[in-house]
């Protein structure tokens, strides 16, 4: 049995060149049994639009199968108007983009599985999660899910409900977030609020396997 999993920086594979950086996509093979084949496909820096045009999608679709469940996780960088490359507009593109993903995956006869963006770790001065820091991606994401009859996991609104848990001083251990001379390549230390470190990205990836094992998915027969 085989996973693809396609998205941006918080799911990809790292390697040592930005450790302790890691996405949870790396961290799901945890889970599995041995004989599950997992592929992570994820890019940092990608867009529903330019994970596309960079070639990074037909890479991932030329490896689906009859039965592939490809776990699509997009939004970060769509968000960003102010990058040609990568944005696109929640209303459409974004949409259309997630729409053709879907129909190219069926095709294929996959199993395509939408999950909201990781949650931003932004609080304010009274040390409360802010809100609508994701300006409609996640929601978007929810419509072409009920149109195009896809299952969804709110990894959004989870991992915005893990961090209320913990707070803004307990959070930080899951990012990128350390002072200066702690690890090689980030001398100058790290203020992230988006990228994970280990505990976070074990953490997101327990969280998708979680949502799996609530809603009694086929997938929970391969889980160790």
């Amino acid at each position: 049995m085989k996973i693809i999993l396609m998205g941006d920086s918080t799911m990809q594979t790292n390697d040592a060149s930005t450790y302790p950086q890691v996405g949870w996509g790396q961290m799901l093979s945890l889970f599995f049994k041995s004989d599950v084949q997992i592929m992570n496909f994820a890019k940092n820096g990608c867009s529903t639009k330019s994970f596309y045009d960079l070639g990074f999608f037909n890479k991932a679709l030329a490896e689906v199968e009859a039965g592939t469940y490809c776990l699509i996780q997009f939004g970060h960088n769509d968000q960003k108007v102010d990058n040609p490359l990568r944005y696109t507009d929640k209303d459409t593109t974004y949409k259309t983009n997630l729409s053709f993903y879907i129909d190219e995956i069926r095709q294929r006869k996959g199993i395509p599985v939408l999950l909201t963006s990781v949650y931003r770790r932004y609080f304010d001065d009274h040390q409360r999660i802010m809100d609508d820091v994701h300006q409609g991606y996640p929601e978007a994401m929810m419509e072409v899910a009920w149109q195009e009859s896809v299952l969804i996991l709110d990894i959004c609104q989870l991992s915005k409900d893990l961090l209320t848990r913990l707070g803004d001083d307990s959070s930080k251990r899951l990012f990128m977030i350390f002072p200066p001379g702690l690890y090689e390549h980030y001398p100058q230390g790290m203020n992230d609020n988006t990228h994970l470190r280990s505990d976070g990205a074990f953490l997101i990836a327990k969280m998708v396997v979680d949502e799996f094992k609530r809603i009694n998915h086929p997938l929970t027969t391969y889980l160790l």
